[in-house]
């Protein structure tokens, strides 16, 4: 696997029934950062080596890449503006 994966660090936000599973896939294969709404969601998602941080933004700080699975747009944008002042222009956000 080359280098460039190895420090890719993922932030996955939204943990219900089809974010839960694509966080616990994308852990298979690379360091993962897990934050829901239902903080014990997050915490018992560590069982499958994933990391649970309490706020958004040290999610924001600490992530190459960042996925949203949220139920609206609504969610997506009130997420995006509490990470919005920590986040680089070499970061990725993809909303699934």
């Amino acid at each position: 696997m080359c280098c460039i994966y190895n420090m890719l660090r993922v932030g996955y936000i939204g943990l219900g029934k089809m974010g839960f599973q694509i966080a616990k896939n994308i852990s298979k294969h690379f360091e993962t950062i897990v934050w829901n709404r239902t903080t014990q969601v997050a915490i018992n998602h560590t069982q499958y080596g994933t990391n649970y941080y309490e706020s958004l933004c040290d999610i924001a700080k600490k992530s190459s890449v960042i996925f949203t699975c949220l139920p609206t747009i609504y969610e997506v944008k009130q997420v995006i503006d509490i990470m919005y002042p920590h986040l680089t222009e070499n970061q990725i956000i993809v909303d699934n």
